[in-house]
Parts: structure tokens; sequence; C-alpha cells
């Protein structure tokens, strides 16, 4: 038996260290693991104190927080110190914000720019990635046909190969698949925005500053969207989806000018690890029993995802 979850976790930190930093920060993965579990694990405290303090305030948590952000902050300073000086070009996101250039002035970013984009793809990225994956074996483990027709459009598709970006468009049941388990359990459940004006929405008068939080869990399962919305339906994402759902009814990633910066590369890495995956292995669940959502900064199951991995039958 393994955690699902812990295994997701771990695969999508290498995945995303592999992505922004190419090899270079591979050999500190385990570390970085353990700071972000640290700054993750302050923010979900927060999330279910009765009495919310202020980061400033130094408590135990936040001084632990304080000290781990400091630290992949200081990590990825010194990446970025030593990419500055090396002319080899790489092939990963930090190279790329690297030789950006604003198309107006030309400008490139600085090193503090820098060091902000790229500590929100690291927050951000890694976590939600993982309770999508978690959430979508679960739900395949407990939906036998949605699995047999996945595996029938692998089969189809890549005949047992290892899955590349350019397969993608061959493969939108996976995609919906995708989608349904992040409508059903979205990642991050629910998010905030402030207007900077007054601004009236329906019949309620918004103040400027005022802080509107949106509830995609919620959304997500409203029947005039989505009917019977407690069941997986990955056929509710068939091709033109778009079309038949209201364009602010489904919001995994939020929506806007706001809207997650991380939102193509997450669906991306989602569905080549479920093809990879599934053509290899297949997960079972330690019993019947269903694991409850349990609402943090990002939407987690309450206790450990436990399952049997099997060796899965060649695709050919």
């Amino acid at each position: 038996m393994r955690s699902i979850d812990d295994d997701m976790g771990k695969l999508t930190l290498a995945i995303v260290v592999k992505s922004l930093f190419g090899e270079e920060l591979s050999r500190d993965a385990d570390e970085i693991g353990e700071l972000l579990l640290t700054v993750a694990d302050a923010a979900n405290e927060r999330v279910n104190s009765g009495l919310p303090l202020p980061s400033w305030i130094p408590t135990r948590r936040n001084l632990r927080e304080r000290r781990a952000v400091g630290r992949l902050e200081e990590i990825i300073r010194a990446l970025i110190c030593t990419r500055r000086q090396s002319a080899v070009q790489r092939e990963d996101l930090l190279s790329a914000l690297l030789s950006a250039t604003d198309a107006d002035t030309g400008a490139r970013m600085s090193d503090r720019q820098l060091r902000d984009e790229m500590m929100t793809l690291f927050l951000a990225g890694q976590d939600t990635s993982a309770h999508a994956l978690t959430w979508t074996w679960y739900l395949l483990a407990r939906h036998p046909d949605v699995e047999a027709k996945l595996l029938e459009e692998l089969r189809r598709a890549l005949a047992g190969r290892v899955p590349l970006a350019t397969d993608l468009p061959k493969l939108p049941y996976t995609e919906m698949i995708i989608r349904e388990a992040i409508r059903l359990f979205p990642p991050a459940p629910a998010f905030a925005r402030q207007p900077i004006e007054d601004v009236t929405v329906g019949e309620w008068e918004i103040p400027k500053g005022s802080l509107i939080t949106v509830s995609a869990y919620a959304l997500h399962r409203d029947q005039r969207f989505f009917p019977e919305p407690e069941q997986f339906n990955p056929d509710r994402f068939a091709p033109e989806w778009e079309d038949r759902i209201s364009r602010f009814a489904y919001l995994p990633f939020g929506a806007g000018p706001r809207v997650c910066i991380g939102n193509g590369f997450a669906m991306m890495e989602a569905r080549l690890v479920l093809a990879t995956v599934a053509q290899r292995c297949k997960l079972l669940l330690e019993s019947n029993a269903e694991i409850a959502p349990k609402q943090l900064v990002t939407l987690r199951p309450s206790h450990a995802v436990r399952m049997r991995v099997e060796k899965r039958e060649s695709l050919v």
C-alpha cells in the first residue's frame, strides 16, 4: 500500500523543480520539499485559526514560516546570480524569464522581479497539482467505467509509449477526466478579489477595498450549471464544453486578469502524468470508504489516500 497523496507530492515537486530551474536544483529537492511543507502548514494553520494573527507577530509558527521563506529566497537568488553570470542557455522557465524583455521599453526583469515570479510559481504550483492528481486517482478507482474509457483512449492514441506534449490533442477524454476531477475537488477551493473602486454587482453595492471571496467548490456543485453535481461525469467536458457551461460557473483557476498564471502548465502536467501512469499501473483503493475533502488553503483529503499499485498489462 502506498499513500498516493505523498507520492503525488514528491512527483509534482520534482516536475516543478526541473521545469522552473532545470537540473541545477535537483540535488536540493528534498530540502525544498521540506521548506514548501513548512510554508504550506503555516498558511493552513492561519486559515484554521479562530483568531488569525498578522504574519509579523513573532509566534513560533510565523518564525518557522519566515525562516522557510527566507531560505527559499536564498536558494533562488543564488541560482539567479549564477545564471546571470553564465553564457549557457538552458531550456527551463528561469532561462526564459531571464531573456524576456518588455515589449515597450526593452527592459529585462530585475532580480527582485525574477525572484518574486519564481517564488509564486514554486509555492502555488506544486501543492495544487499534487492534490488535483490525488483526487483524480481516487475518483478513477471508484469509477471503473471511466477508467475503462480512459484506457481505451490511451491504447488507441499511444499504444503503450510515453506521451509527449504533442500527443495531448489526441487525448480529449484524458483532459475531460482532469477537468471533472477539479470541478468536484478544485485544488484552490476559494479565492478572493478586492475592487479598486466602488462597484455595483446586481443589487449589491460593494465599496472600494472590500474583500470578496468566491467559493469555487460551492459554485462547481451548483445544479443550475452542473446537473447531478455530486456525480463524477467527465462527459460534461466533452468538446465545445465552453459553449455549454457558463463562463464564470467553472473556475478551478480563478478568472479575469488575475487568473492563475500556471493554469496551462498545470493542465498539461496533469494530463501527461495521468496518461503515463495509467498505462503502466492500476491504482486500487485500500477500502471503499469515502474520503472527505478538507478545505484549507488547498482542498486536500481528510486523511492519507492509501492505494495498492498493481502493474498493468501492456496497452499495445
